[in-house]
């Protein structure tokens, strides 16, 4: 017997819009949280919760650490909020006719959040 349930019971009502109308389902709504998890190989887990993750980094193992490794996860953490701010940048920028560095830069993140852009 098959208990899974199908993914679009997970879904918000945007990303059931999007996979009905076959266009790619966001992100994993944020905030997103660390935990740590210490096993053969230490990690940094990523998601909205300490129970379900979206990601992991790796804080070493036997070999040795990486320095950046905390670093790393809490700009993970805080990629739902980065990407909500950049296209609020976006929005505002085009409200106002701002041109620009920045501007081009949010969008190419956007972009690249979105898989717009390799």
């Amino acid at each position: 017997m098959n208990n899974r349930r199908p993914l679009s019971d997970d879904l918000t009502d945007q990303g059931k819009y999007q996979l009905e109308h076959g266009r790619p389902v966001g992100h994993t709504p944020g905030p997103w949280v660390i935990s740590e998890h210490h096993g053969s190989l230490s990690q940094y887990m990523i998601g909205p919760d300490k129970c379900a993750h979206v990601g992991t980094v790796t804080m070493g193992d036997r070999y040795g650490g990486r320095p950046h490794a905390e670093a790393d996860a809490r700009l993970v953490a805080a990629a739902p909020e980065l990407l909500e701010v950049a296209r609020d940048y976006v929005l505002l920028s085009e409200l106002h006719d701002w041109e620009g560095h920045v501007l081009d830069t949010a969008r190419a993140a956007i972009a690249k959040a979105e898989g717009a852009s390799e």
